[in-house]
C-alpha cells in the first residue's frame, strides 16, 4: 500500500473497520502512517477520521501519533497536529515522556526551532501558561511566550 491514498479510499468503501483494528504492539493505521512519514495518506485520513477516538490512542507504549510525529522528525506532521487538532501536548507515554520531552533531548538537531516554533504558536492560541518537561533535575515549567489572562 506504501502511503498511497487511492488505495486508502477503497479499503474505506470496501472495509471501513479494519481502521479501528490495532497491530500487536497497539498501534494504529495512524501510528504507521506516521512512523513511515506517508504525509498525504496521513492527510487524507485526518480528514476521514477528524480527532476520532483512534485518532487519540496511544500504543503498548504510551505514545500518540505525536511522540512518533516528534522522534521522527515528521516536522510538517507535527505542525499539523499543533495546529489543527485537539492533540494532548501534555501526555505522557510509559517513560513519563510527553512528545516535548523527547523534543528537548534532540537538542541540538535542526527539526528543533521548526517544532519549537509550532508549539510557541500553539501556545498563542490555547489557554495554557506553562508547558511542563521533564528533566534531570525534576519537572520544569517552561513558560508560554505570550502571557495569558488571569481568570
Amino acid at each position: 500500500m506504501n502511503g498511497n491514498t487511492a488505495i486508502l479510499k477503497e479499503f474505506m468503501l470496501m472495509a471501513p473497520t479494519s481502521f479501528q483494528y490495532h497491530t500487536k504492539k497497539g498501534e494504529t493505521v495512524f501510528h504507521l502512517i506516521v512512523r513511515y512519514n506517508h504525509h498525504n495518506a496521513f492527510l487524507y485520513l485526518m480528514q476521514v477520521f477528524n480527532d476520532t477516538d483512534i485518532f487519540h490512542c496511544p500504543d503498548q507504549y504510551g505514545n500518540t501519533i505525536l511522540h512518533i510525529a516528534v522522534s521522527g522528525g515528521h516536522d510538517q506532521m507535527v505542525a499539523y497536529l499543533i495546529n489543527n487538532t485537539t492533540v494532548d501536548i501534555s501526555f505522557q507515554n510509559h517513560r513519563g515522556l510527553t512528545a516535548l520531552d523527547i523534543l528537548d533531548q534532540a537538542r541540538g538537531d535542526s527539526r528543533i526551532k521548526l517544532i519549537q516554533h509550532q508549539v510557541e504558536k500553539m501556545c498563542e492560541t490555547t489557554e495554557i501558561s506553562h508547558l511542563w518537561l521533564n528533566a534531570p533535575q525534576g519537572r520544569l515549567a517552561v513558560p508560554c511566550p505570550v502571557p495569558l489572562p488571569v481568570r
